[in-house]
Formats: structure tokens, sequence, C-alpha cells
């Protein structure tokens, strides 16, 4: 009897000592979740908009219809109706006065039904799209007229040499959806989440923002045309904001934590 109490006994003691030399590590935590389904919305939503001109965060309305994010992988048709290719990409052109901000092209991910298969292709953004004050539209195309329709790649290669290739003055929306927002001490405050747009052109970027004392935010918007655009040659550009942008959303941001 004395021996199987002692045997229990140092079994005990000897978990204690295990635990105690080997604690269990903790888990490790997931980042928050926004706090809204933003973009499984068909409808328009509310969210906070910064306002540089007025210097603060206000109330706006984020509208899927008029979401770049909402086109991509959607499927092109023909004019009879067939399936052509999906989207891959809208490319935005910056920095010419002419047409700044404005949707260029529509990138396709296959160019098989106009003869370059296994090759994305750019069409003209106001053939392949139907701008409307508050709906981007697919249009139904002619696969028979593919005059203007050409092999599109981000980046040269050997045997490029009839490819459309993205410049560094334009920007590929979806290598953009993912990439940082910086503030002016170039401090992470968000990760982009989408681009809208408005009649054909860049109307707003919106984005995710860094977490608050651990807590998840809404999607916060700004307008396109008030930051400022870091650009690198493959199109995965980053942004920044101006400095009214920021105190604006510092401020947005420190009203969040009172309460």
């Amino acid at each position: 009897m004395r021996s199987l109490l002692f045997s229990i006994a140092f079994a005990v003691v000897t978990l204690i000592v295990l635990t105690l030399a080997f604690p269990a590590k903790p888990k490790a935590q997931e980042a928050p979740a926004p706090a809204t389904s933003l973009f499984s919305s068909t409808a328009e939503t509310s969210l906070m908009r910064i306002n540089a001109h007025r210097g603060r965060a206000e109330e706006a309305s984020y509208n899927n219809a008029q979401s770049i994010q909402n086109l991509l992988d959607q499927t092109m048709l023909d004019t009879r109706g067939q399936p052509v290719a999906p989207v891959h990409d809208v490319i935005i052109v910056n920095g010419d006065d002419r047409n700044d901000n404005e949707a260029e092209f529509l990138i396709l991910s296959d160019g098989t039904q106009f003869g370059m298969s296994g090759r994305m292709v750019a069409l003209e953004y106001n053939d392949a799209i139907k701008s409307e004050p508050r709906r981007e539209t697919l249009k139904r195309i002619d696969t028979s007229d593919s005059e203007d329709i050409v092999a599109f790649d981000y980046s040269f290669e050997p045997g490029m040499n009839d490819t459309r290739l993205l410049r560094l003055n334009e920007i590929s929306v979806r290598n953009t959806i993912g990439t940082p927002i910086y503030g002016t001490k170039m401090d992470q405050v968000g990760m982009v989440a989408d681009v809208t747009l408005q009649n054909g052109r860049a109307d707003l970027i919106v984005f995710i923002p860094t977490p608050v004392m651990g807590m998840g935010i809404d999607p916060v918007a700004l307008f396109y045309d008030q930051t400022l655009i870091i650009s690198a040659a493959d199109g995965h550009n980053a942004f920044q904001l101006s400095p009214e942008q920021d105190e604006a959303l510092s401020r947005y941001r420190s009203a969040l934590r009172t309460f």
C-alpha cells in the first residue's frame, strides 16, 4: 500500500515539475476581422470616408456596382451570350493631365477567343465596360472584331515584342489590392481592399485600417485623387496619405478609442 501511495505521489510531483519546466505555448491570436462584411453586399453600404479638404471622417456610401473588386473574375460574354474569358484586372492611368485616374484597359485572363491562346489580353476599357453614374457593367463583345485587342503582360520577357506592357504611370488594381497604405511617417495604417469607379474614373480607395487596441475597424474610404501613389514597376503599388488625410484619420481613430 505504501509502495502504491509513493508511486502516485512521485508521478504527481514529476508532472508538476514538467509543467513548470515546459509550459504550454499560448495559442496564436488571429488578426481581428473587419467589423462588417463590406464586399459581400450587392447594394450600397455605409462606411466612413476621409475627406482631406474638410479635414475629417464623414459618413458616405460604398456601391458594390462601382467596385473593381466586384468586376474581377466576372466572365465576359460575346454577343451571342457565350463565355469569352474571366476579367483579370483593370488598369488605371495616372500622371496624365488629360486622362488622370481614368480606367484605361480591361484585362482578360485568356485570349484564346482572339487567337492568343494562353496569353492575357487588353481591351480598351470603354469598349468593354458600360460606365454609368452609379454602375460599371460588362458589355458583350464581338470576338470577330479583334483589331484593337492586344496581348498584355505586367513585365517584359523574351519573345514579347508584340505585347502591351504595364507602364510606370499605370496602376494594376488587382496587384494593388492587399498592398499597404502608409501614413506621412511611412507607418502602415491599413491595407487596400478595393478601388471604386465613377463614370470610368477611379473614385475611392477602400481600405481595412490597422486595428485599434486589438479591435477590427470597419473599412474606410479615401478619395483616390487625394492620395499619393507609390509606384512599382510590376503594378504592386502602395499608397501614402496626404498630411490632411493622415490628420483626419488619426482623429477618427482617436475617437474610436473613447467608445
